[in-house]
């Protein structure tokens, strides 16, 4: 299947076509989908059944340049590769404390992985004092088991070749100047593009609210 955007009615047509997806989506014909992604990266969707939405699963695609920005910004789809590559060695190496890939299809630079709709961001029930007993031995086993066994001491030199991901570098760089570059520096003629470019990006807005100074400043920070 040649490399396409997807949208919310093509990316239910996508699983459909996908046998082995039947486990986790036993009635494809039932299927809703909502893009959740925020806008800066990638396309996000989570599908699930209507009649048991218990049934679902999360499509994650790269696409070939910066959402936040469009087309004038390209990016390589590589990362999304680079991403199932890791959560695949998560499972491998500490079952049970990484999402699943149900599957993932270089082609089309996506995956399709596991729903965590039960689970909820940590950040919230800490404030709130809420204790999980389990979280420490959870993270330490996960840390453990990834950091050791992904470093010189557990690999040989060929082993790790591998892991290196260098190529990813550029993507990591131009992502971080999008999002930093207008708080760190004052450039008058670019403003309108920086305020309309926060519109889009919550990150920035917040960044921007909180950094800037006065309009006659020269830092931002």
């Amino acid at each position: 299947m040649a490399y396409q955007i997807l949208d919310e009615a093509s990316v239910v047509a996508y699983v459909q076509e996908r046998p082995a997806l039947r486990e986790v989506l036993p009635n494809p014909d039932r299927i809703q989908a909502r893009e959740v992604g925020d806008g800066n990266l990638n396309l996000v969707f989570i599908l699930m059944q209507e009649d048991d939405p218990a049934h679902a699963v999360v499509v994650k695609q790269a696409v070939p340049y910066l959402r936040v920005v469009g087309e004038s910004w390209p990016l390589t789809r590589d990362r999304i590769r680079y991403e199932a590559e890791a959560l695949f060695l998560y499972a491998e190496l500490a079952p049970g404390l990484a999402p699943l890939i149900y599957e993932y299809n270089e082609e089309m630079s996506l995956v399709v992985m596991e729903y965590l709709g039960q689970h909820q961001v940590m950040r919230k029930p800490l404030v709130a004092r809420e204790q999980f007993p389990r979280f420490a031995d959870q993270i330490s086993t996960f840390l453990a088991n990834v950091l050791f066994k992904t470093s010189d001491l557990y690999l040989t030199g060929l082993e790790k070749r591998p892991c290196k991901r260098s190529s990813s570098t550029l993507t990591c760089a131009k992502f971080k100047k999008i999002l930093f570059s207008p708080i760190l520096t004052w450039i008058p003629q670019k403003i309108i593009g920086i305020r309309l470019l926060t519109l889009k990006c919550k990150p920035c807005a917040r960044m921007w609210r909180s950094s800037m100074l006065s309009p006659n400043s020269k830092w931002l920070i």
